[in-house]
């Protein structure tokens, strides 16, 4: 490592857009998943209610999972911000 850091604010940005658009998938593809359990209620079988309680168990991850990736994506936008004021403001005083 150097000690640089190489941040492209519009590089970073359209990512973040990118991850934004994949978080909705994935947030939609969770809410289809838990939606499954619904379908359960006319079935009727032995294994129906560990199914169920595997796709209750299973909730709290898909949730965790989209708080974490969401997370990064605020971070990075975070980033751009402070490098983009730190780069404006030693603009700002070469020129003084």
């Amino acid at each position: 490592m150097n000690g640089t850091i190489n941040i492209i604010p519009g590089v970073v940005a359209e990512e973040t857009q990118k991850l934004s658009v994949e978080i909705e998938k994935f947030k939609d593809l969770c809410n289809k998943y838990m939606q499954t359990k619904h379908k359960l209620d006319s079935w009727n079988s032995s294994n129906k209610v560990a199914l169920e309680r595997i796709i209750d168990e299973s909730k709290p991850a898909f949730d965790e999972a989209v708080e974490v990736v969401t997370s990064y994506k605020d971070v990075a936008i975070k980033s751009v911000a402070l490098v983009s004021e730190a780069e404006r403001e030693i603009r700002e005083k070469l020129m003084a």
